[in-house]
C-alpha cells in the first residue's frame, strides 16, 4: 500500500497540475486529465494515487514520462 498519508487531497491536486504541464509541455500530450479521487470522485485516503489519462505521446516516449513523474511526485504517490 501506499504511503501517501502526508499528502492532502489539495496538494495531490497541485502535483497532478505539475504534472500534466510536464506532460504537455516535455513530452507533447494534446490532452491530460486528472480523475478518480483526485478531483473529488471518490474519497481521498492514504492508498490514493494520481490518475491521469493521456492522450498524444508518442508510445517511444512513454517509459521516460513515467520516469520523469515519478521523480516529480512525492515517495508512495504515483
Amino acid at each position: 500500500m501506499s504511503d501517501t498519508t502526508h499528502i492532502q487531497q489539495q496538494e495531490a491536486r497541485e502535483l497532478a497540475t505539475r504534472c500534466v504541464q510536464v506532460l504537455q509541455h516535455r513530452f507533447g500530450a494534446r490532452r491530460v486529465i486528472p480523475f478518480g479521487s483526485v478531483v473529488g470522485h471518490g474519497t481521498w485516503h492514504p492508498g490514493s494515487d494520481l490518475d491521469l489519462a493521456v492522450e498524444g505521446i508518442a508510445p517511444e516516449q512513454f517509459f521516460r514520462a513515467w520516469s520523469v513523474l515519478r521523480e516529480l511526485l512525492p515517495p508512495g504517490l504515483s
